[in-house]
């Protein structure tokens, strides 16, 4: 049963670039988030990836497509990312693509005209033998289309004289829950970061109408933004029970909501990550795009290019109004219920759990990460 606060936009057949995200979400999360906090955006990595992907030939193409999940032909993804940029599109989620190259590096007009014709991406030439200028003007590009949140996305050392080519992808969202908590609600109460180990933290509470969903592994909440395009979801683990995502669990999550009543106790958090893809990537299979095997012809013709630094960085703050959310890599409530005279569902995050923005029209994951210390 979908959820009549979202039943509107929600669908349960996304988009296959979106479920091909989902999964190569999944896959990424796997790698990077085993332990503590963290934070990246699926969408951010995705889009970046997906246009270095379509300059790759042979068998990096090959290692390409199957480190980011696709189930469609390398010639079909631009149309299929435009078709998916455009229903993502909304007014607080803003997306910005662009193409580093070296001033000496020849651009063919196919590989071009995709990338600004599908991605609405910006093409600068920079000199990467001044590398301190480089650093400041795409560093000045991401800090600009992150609000701030994201001012040095890349460091001393990230590119040199040798780098060639760096595409970036910012993600910037700012939502306003549709049912806030009052901060006069929010009191210190305990937060199990382990067995062993509990600490006093900021917890929000509020009781309302909620999208909703329970299993025997989780409890699931869905807390609508007032544009209704996208929510946050936070997945709770049961006691015992370990944090697990999959495209398949996504899947059953999204499409059992339905609204109830819930007491929500949830802390207010701050997450800052910030990751070098490189040995990630690798681990996933993406192995010649980085070394000397490398095959990008599609983007000049030639054999000269090799993928040299892939950054992301993600910031995630949370609290009683709503939430900021910012990323970079270098890639509505329309009926009225009526409350059951029932005692509310808990939903006590108390412990670490899963959190999410999702896309609600398309099923897309923006932001994933996980709560292992407030």
């Amino acid at each position: 049963m979908l959820s009549l606060l979202l039943s509107v936009i929600v669908t349960c057949n996304p988009p296959e670039l979106s479920k091909d995200t989902t999964e190569f979400a999944s896959t990424v999360y796997q790698e990077i988030a085993p332990k503590g906090n963290a934070v990246f955006s699926p969408y951010s990595l995705f889009s970046c990836l997906s246009m270095v992907y379509t300059g790759a030939a042979e068998n990096t193409a090959w290692e390409m497509h199957k480190t980011l999940q696709l189930s469609m032909a390398q010639m079909a993804l631009p149309r299929q990312y435009t078709l998916l940029r455009t229903e993502i599109a909304s007014g607080n989620l803003q997306v910005a693509n662009a193409l580093w190259a070296d001033r000496d590096t020849v651009i063919l007009s196919d590989f071009s005209h995709t990338l600004q014709d599908n991605y609405d991406a910006k093409f600068q030439a920079v000199d990467f033998s001044k590398t301190a200028e480089t650093l400041s003007i795409i560093n000045e590009w991401t800090s600009n289309q992150t609000h701030g949140k994201i001012p040095k996305l890349l460091q001393d050392g990230d590119i040199s004289s040798l780098t060639r080519l760096v595409l970036t992808n910012a993600v910037y969202f700012e939502g306003d829950w549709k049912v806030p908590f009052s901060a006069l609600a929010t009191t210190p109460q305990p937060f199990h970061m382990s067995a062993e180990t509990v600490k006093d933290v900021p917890m929000m509470k509020n009781t309302a109408l909620f999208p909703y969903y329970e299993s025997d592994q989780v409890q699931v909440l869905g807390m609508p933004f007032k544009n209704q395009h996208t929510a946050c979801f936070i997945i709770l683990p049961k006691e015992g029970q370990e944090i697990k995502f999959s495209g398949d669990l996504f899947k059953e999550w999204v499409c059992n909501l339905s609204d109830e009543n819930v007491a929500v106790s949830l802390p207010s958090f701050s997450i800052t990550s910030r990751y070098n893809m490189n040995g990630i990537l690798q681990n996933l299979g993406m192995k010649d795009a980085f070394s000397a095997k490398a095959n990008f012809s599609r983007i000049n013709g030639m054999r000269d290019l090799f993928l040299s630094t892939v950054m992301h960085e993600a910031v995630f703050i949370l609290s009683e109004t709503g939430v900021v959310a910012a990323a970079a890599t270098g890639a509505a409530m329309n009926t009225k219920s009526v409350l059951e005279k029932k005692p509310p569902v808990i939903f006590n995050a108390n412990r670490p759990f899963l959190f999410m923005i999702i896309d609600l029209k398309t099923q897309t994951p923006l932001f994933l990460g996980q709560l292992q210390d407030p």
